[in-house]
C-alpha cells in the first residue's frame, strides 16, 4: 500500500510541476497573439482613416494596453518566462 501511495504522490507531483511550467508559457503566448491581433487591426483601420475607424482605434488601443499590462504582470510573476 505504501508503494502505491508513493507512486501516486510522485505522479501528482510531476503533473503539478508540468502545469507550473506550461501554464505561464501558454498564457504568455496567448496574450502575445492577442496583442498582435490588436496591432494588425489598428493598422487596417489606420489605412482607412474614417472618423469611425479613428474611434475604433482608440478602443482597440486601450485593449492593447490592457493586454500589455497583463503580459508585464505575468512576466514579473515568472521572471524566467522568456527563457522558456
Amino acid at each position: 500500500m505504501g508503494a502505491v501511495l508513493s507512486a501516486v504522490t510522485s505522479a501528482l507531483s510531476a503533473v503539478a510541476s508540468y502545469y507550473k511550467f506550461v501554464f505561464p508559457v501558454k498564457e504568455m503566448r496567448s496574450i502575445q497573439r492577442e496583442i498582435h491581433k490588436y496591432e494588425d487591426e489598428i493598422h487596417i483601420l489606420g489605412d482607412r482613416g474614417t472618423p469611425a475607424d479613428k474611434l475604433r482605434i482608440e478602443v482597440i488601443s486601450k485593449r492593447k494596453r490592457g493586454a500589455e499590462e497583463q503580459l508585464r504582470t505575468l512576466r514579473s510573476a515568472y521572471p524566467d518566462l522568456d527563457k522558456r
